[in-house]
């Protein structure tokens, strides 16, 4: 996100460097979890193991997707194009919910307490909101302004990238409840 707000060489450089760290530790961490489950341990040691393993491959997903927005921005960068500040606030608006989820999920991982899961599925919800939002008001500012159709296809895949992020950080917040990190189908209704 620092890159698509503020594009610098110094911040291309960490992203590139962030990115190979994060695919060399899933490797590493999902080897030793291979192993592991491998063993013969106890059964809620094998839950643990295989909810660990989700929890390494949403990390690994994420990775994947800031990547995505890390050549989105770099592409715009060399191509000369700008969003809107109407479309950066709407970026920076999904991007803090983002930020909230982030803080939740990986405090509850820390600790092991179901405290904030609540808020955690809530703000999942607005980030799929959000994106409908966002994309809606996107194709009226496409159709009124005469903004390029490239820069909407930008921001729509930035959208979704961050929305999918969402996605993986309930699944690493429901860990601590289910191995998989899905949500109970009941906290999904009433949290509507």
């Amino acid at each position: 996100m620092e890159v698509l707000c503020a594009p610098e060489e110094k911040k291309i450089e960490k992203v590139a460097v962030q990115e190979g760290y994060i695919n060399y530790l899933n490797k590493a961490i999902t080897n030793y979890l291979v192993q592991i489950n491998s063993m013969d341990i106890p059964m809620a040691d094998a839950k643990l193991v295989g909810g660990l393993f989700h929890v390494v491959n949403d990390i690994e997903r994420i990775g994947d997707l800031a990547e995505n927005l890390f050549d989105y921005a770099t592409e715009m960068e060399e191509k000369g194009l700008v969003f809107s500040d109407v479309a950066m606030v709407e970026i920076k608006t999904m991007y803090s919910v983002i930020m909230e989820m982030y803080d939740i999920a990986t405090k509850t991982f820390d600790t092991d307490e179901v405290v904030d899961l609540k808020r955690l599925s809530t703000l999942e919800q607005k980030t799929d909101e959000l994106k409908k939002q966002f994309s809606m008001a996107h194709f009226e500012r496409l159709s009124q302004t005469g903004c390029s159709m490239e820069l909407g296809g930008y921001f729509i895949s930035i959208i979704s990238n961050l929305e999918r992020v969402g996605d993986h950080l309930v699944n690493i917040g429901y860990s601590i409840q289910n191995p998989t990190g899905n949500q109970p189908l009941a906290l999904k209704i009433t949290s509507d």
